[in-house]
């Protein structure tokens, strides 16, 4: 028998786009016969009418929470302290579920404290209009280790399915305060209060969790905005998680996450002090060359120095910034200095 399940789903305007997710779990459920469910829709302050489209879904047992804007942290947060049900789920208002999402992951769910699958990407299709095709990213590895699955392989939001005490214990015992310079990775905030948590880690194969493409706006498209919020959450777990051996795999793990970022990183970009991401690895414990990069960054790192060659490729093989830059320069210091 499967576990109960609530489904945390904030919305903040693009209330069009919501239809696609709720159908979706409308298919999962169907799936799933005598499933004990609760959609929670927290509408986080939006101008929009969300009931417009929740109306249209009233065969779901659909919770509608509204509040003030608190950002898709704060709205996960909100609708994780409303969730009644044994299970939790994450999903945002323009991804899906898989049909089998549900008769799969939750089964599974009762031998672990977390499941996750494979992950397909579908465009939207304009409302009436039927599903497209589904493509499907290459399969992800089992991940047991709590660090590497949740700093390393870092699920899609919407990928994987907690049990509810597991996911409540490390938000009670979070490191530091959610905060909204987190919104844009918000999950990754969750990922980091988890990474140092035993956990029973199960892979379920299969595609179940769909990203929805479209052409909206999406958080994920400023790029600049992911990094800062990725560099505020690198440096509040190195300042305030505990230094144990418990915890030695997730420090590290956030050092290599630091290192990295700050490698894919294009070159000109003054936005930020992007070598704040080095203090970061500096401060983590130490790791292997071969983590660093690949065999010809490995080469140069040998005669020059791990930081030196990672200036030097970023030169040669990322784009220049001007190139690839989402935000405006008032857009950009409203972020870091807002």
């Amino acid at each position: 028998m499967s576990l109960s399940l609530s489904i945390v789903l904030p919305v903040y305007n693009r209330v069009p786009l919501l239809a696609h997710p709720l159908a979706s779990l409308r298919a999962a459920a169907a799936a799933a016969p005598g499933l004990e469910w609760e959609v929670i829709v927290v509408d986080d302050g939006s101008t929009e009418d969300v009931s417009a489209v929740t109306a249209a879904f009233a065969d779901l047992p659909i919770r509608l929470h509204r509040q003030e804007n608190r950002g898709l942290l704060g709205a996960r947060l909100a609708g994780l302290a409303l969730a009644r049900h044994e299970a939790v789920l994450f999903l945002d208002a323009d991804d899906l579920v898989a049909p089998g999402k549900f008769a799969r992951q939750l089964p599974a769910l009762r031998n672990a404290d977390v499941t996750y699958g494979d992950v397909g990407r579908m465009e939207l299709p304009p409302p009436g209009q039927p599903p497209r095709e589904i493509r499907a990213d290459a399969p992800l590895a089992s991940c047991p280790d709590p660090a590497e699955f949740y700093l390393g392989l870092q699920p899609a939001p919407h990928n994987p399915i907690f049990r509810r005490g597991y996911l409540n214990a490390a938000v009670a015992g979070a490191f530091f305060p959610a905060a909204r310079t987190y919104d844009s990775i918000a999950e990754t905030w969750f990922y980091y209060q988890l990474a140092v948590h035993p956990a029973r880690i199960l892979h379920v194969p299969g595609i179940w969790t769909i990203v929805g493409d479209h052409p909206g706006e999406r958080v994920s498209r400023a790029w600049e905005r992911q990094a800062w919020a990725a560099l505020a959450l690198m440096r509040m777990f190195m300042r305030h998680c505990p230094v144990a051996p418990e915890t030695e795999a997730a420090r590290r793990r956030v050092g290599l996450c630091a290192f990295g970022s700050w490698r894919a990183l294009p070159h000109g970009f003054h936005g930020f002090p992007v070598d704040d991401f080095l203090a970061v690895w500096r401060a983590a414990p130490r790791t292997p060359l071969a983590a660093l990069g690949g065999r010809g960054y490995r080469r140069l790192a040998t005669v020059t120095g791990p930081v030196l060659a990672g200036r030097i490729l970023r030169r040669w093989q990322r784009p220049a910034y001007s190139r690839i830059r989402t935000l405006d320069a008032t857009q950009l210091a409203a972020l870091v200095h807002g």
